[in-house]
């Protein structure tokens, strides 16, 4: 998930081997979790009926085969 360009200059750090920027959300930040949880939330809204999301976990369930082999290609 791409880091607002406002917070690029906020989340960026200095080591020995030079000065970086974070263009995508690290792990570590107290808020990604819930971020990234809430964009998977959002992709999967129309798919409810076939998944689930649990922070990066997705369940899919069906009740047969076919079906199920059908709701991995809509999840994907």
């Amino acid at each position: 998930m791409p880091v607002d360009e406002e917070s690029v200059l906020i989340s960026a750090f200095v080591t020995p081997s030079g000065h970086f920027e974070w263009r995508y959300m690290p792990f570590g930040l107290r808020n990604a979790p819930a971020t990234f949880s809430r964009f998977v939330n959002r992709l999967l809204r129309e798919l409810e009926h076939c998944s689930g999301a649990y922070l990066d976990d997705i369940v899919i369930f069906s009740d047969t085969w076919e079906e199920h082999l059908e709701h991995i290609k809509q999840v994907f």
